[in-house]
This record gives C-alpha cells, structure tokens and sequence, in this order.
C-alpha cells in the first residue's frame, strides 16, 4: 500500500483507529533501506537494490528503462506479453517463499480498475474456499493514497477522501473475518512502501543551465536523477567530468551530484552494472529535469517521492495486528528490509537468503519462533610467535615543543 500518512493527521479514522488501539504500532517511521520510489521499496522488503536483478525503476523510467528493457528480452518475448507467474523479478516475495514451500498464497497486486471493495470480497471469498483450495498467505495493494498524493499534494485536504477509503475497506475486512471467526486468528500487516514531499513543476533545476552538451546525456527526471551517455559505449563521454560539471556551480543549487561509487553508502545503491555511472541527489520540494522545455507547460502534479530516503517525509506506516504480535506496542523505527524474516516467521516460512538480520525484529513478537545464535567457536586463540619489537621508546618528546610561550607576549 502507497501508504504515507501520519493518522494523527486524520482525526478519529474508525476502522485503523481500533486496530491501531489493539495492534503492534509503527506509524509513518518505517525507513526505506534505498531510495524511496514505489518499486524499489516493494522490492527491498527483503533485499537491497544493488543485490537484486531486476533494476529498480525510478521517477518516470517505466519499462523505458535501459536495463529493465535488457532483462524484458527474456520476460517479455516477440508478441511483447508481460510472462506471468514469473519468478525472475522476485528473487525473495513472500508469497514465493510460500509457494516453493508448498504454502498456497494468493495477491491482488493490480489492476486498477477493479474497486477496493471488491479486491476485499474476493480475498474474504478466497478464505471460503474448502481446506487445501483456500490460500494461506493473502497480499493486498492500495494505490489510491500515491495516487492522490502526487495529484494534489501530502497536504492536502483532498487526502481525507482516498483515507476514509482505506479506512472503510479496512473495516470491511475485519467485519468479514468477524463473521467468519478468524478476527483473533489472522495476523495482519498494514504497511506503506514510501512517503510523499510537495513537488511542483516551477521547482525544477534544469541541466542545460550547467552542461553546454545536455544532448549528449539521457537524464532519468525528477526526484532522484540517473545520468547516462546518449550514445552507449561513447569513447568521448567522461561521468566524472559530468559530475565535475554538476558539482558546486552555484550557490542556489538544489541538487548533489555523485558518481554512483561515492554515493552515501547507507543507499546500498553502486554494486551492480544496471545502476548509471552518475546519480543527482535532490533537494526535497525540487525535481531535476535535462532542459527547459519550450512553450507553456502544464504541470500536473503536486507531491512526489524517491528523495533521500533519510528525509522524514520519504517515512511511512507500519502495523502489525494479530495474535502473534505484540499486545499495544509502539516500537522504534526499523527498516523496510526486515519485514521479510518477520513474515516469515509469522507464516511458519523458511526464510530465503536475503539481506535483512533474521532475528532483529523479536521484539515485535510475543513468541519469536527464530533465535539468532552466534556461531561456535572452531579453534582457540593462539598466541603470536613473533619476537616482541622492544622498547616503544625512540629516545625523543615532544613535552617542550607543546608549551605554551607566556614571556613577552602576557595577555592583557
């Protein structure tokens, strides 16, 4: 769920208020382990991007993306048919991890056309289903809060409309588990994948305004900007004179230029051959786009995501709901890359090799099913068998070189 609000926001919202009343509380501090676009946050639920082998897209790249479109020619085939059921873009999802354990899962990802109200009924006539036919893993995607976020701000009181909604379908949820008795039975995870900063078109930094060849470049807009040559293998094209060109220009400049190897560390966001050789962090409220474009345009958005994922706006939602939770607990932030372990222990699942730290997420959980354990000891220490070097002392001090000259110079 594009989930970014703070509910404190929202005065009394019936259905998530009692759940939050009773759950495991986490509300709008869960940090994105990457950059804060929607799909590579539903990816790094349990691996970073630079381990993952489909390319995260960000702002405006679609299926445009260079590397996505490499990867497509295996999914994809001659007739252009997106492959479903296909494993390739999922190396650690839940419900695969489900599924090659022979634990039945069912998701209603998309398509939007289809009201949340009846993506509900259908999970809760799913769980009709006779024992063996019936799923035992259920995952469900709102993109009405993103939708309206980007439309008409984070601010906005036009917001209330697409929250009652979820509210209501939240409701709706539990009123069909009450009456089939499961409401004690089922946990429940309510999670965002990202936040949402203001965003307007006349903030937007253009590069022609700093490079004389902006041609020369594919730049990927908006929020976090990917440079590349236009021309691939160009023997002219030098990303460190790009960001050479980028860097410190003027003093109003509302965005940072990185070779991807530079980039903060904490982004995991360099080791992989389909990320670009330049990246342009940039400044919350602002896009980046490659040059003015001509004529009048019209801007059709007011919010937008993917900044650094360090900016509190970039946060969002968790909430854990069940048996297996957590009675009313409010639990420090955690990163968006741990819920894989953490639902898999819910669910009784082995957990995939990933990068989150099976175990740091106990606290969550009444009877935490996984104990980490450091691993055995398989020798003893052993001590050096060099000669000691001798004595420290070379003869020298620096004691009369640090003192402080007092004569002729006394202060007054």
């Amino acid at each position: 769920m594009s989930f970014f609000l703070n509910l404190e926001r929202w005065h009394s919202p019936p259905s998530l208020g009692k759940m939050r009343t009773h759950a495991m509380d986490f509300n709008t501090d869960l940090l994105g382990a990457n950059q804060s676009s929607a799909q590579p946050r539903r990816q790094s639920c349990s691996q970073l991007p630079a381990y993952r082998r489909r390319k995260p897209d960000g702002i405006g790249t679609g299926t445009r993306d260079r590397g996505w479109l490499e990867i497509s020619k295996v999914l994809l085939g001659r007739a252009g048919r997106a492959i479903q059921n296909d494993t390739v873009l999922f190396l650690s999802q839940i419900w695969i991890t489900a599924l090659k354990q022979g634990v039945k899962a069912a998701t209603f990802f998309w398509p939007v056309s289809i009201p949340l109200e009846r993506r509900i009924l259908t999970m809760l006539q799913w769980l009709h289903l006779p024992e063996g036919e019936s799923p035992y893993v259920y995952a469900m995607h709102s993109e009405q809060p993103d939708t309206y976020g980007h439309k008409v701000g984070p601010m906005s009181a036009e917001l209330n409309s697409p929250l009652r909604l979820i509210d209501r379908i939240v409701g709706q949820l539990m009123d069909g588990l009450k009456q089939m008795k499961l409401h004690r039975c089922v946990n429940i995870i309510l999670v965002g994948d990202h936040g949402m900063e203001e965003a307007h078109c006349d903030r937007t930094e253009f590069l022609s305004n700093y490079l004389s060849n902006a041609d020369d470049i594919i730049l990927i807009p908006g929020s976090l900007g990917r440079i590349r040559s236009r021309f691939p293998n160009n023997p002219k094209y030098d990303a460190k004179a790009v960001v050479a060109n980028l860097t410190c220009k003027r003093a109003d400049q509302h965005f940072k230029a990185y070779l991807k190897q530079h980039l903060p560390k904490r982004l995991h966001y360099a080791n992989n051959r389909r990320i670009e050789d330049i990246h342009l962090l940039v400044e919350r409220k602002w896009h980046v786009a490659r040059k003015v474009p001509e004529g009048k345009r019209h801007c059709g958005f007011a919010g937008d995501h993917g900044y650094d994922n360090k900016i509190n706006s970039m946060q969002t939602i968790f909430l854990g709901y069940g048996p297996t939770f957590k009675f009313k607990t409010k639990v420090p932030a955690f990163e968006n890359i741990e819920l894989y372990n953490v639902m898999c222990d819910l669910l009784g699942l082995k957990p995939a090799p990933n990068n989150g730290t099976h175990g740091s997420m106990n606290h969550l959980l009444r009877s935490p099913p996984h104990r980490a354990t450091m691993p055995e000891e398989v020798s003893r220490p052993l001590s050096s068998a060099l000669a000691p070097a001798g004595t420290d002392d070379l003869g020298c001090s620096c004691d009369d070189k640090n003192k402080v000259e007092t004569s002729g110079c006394e202060l007054q």
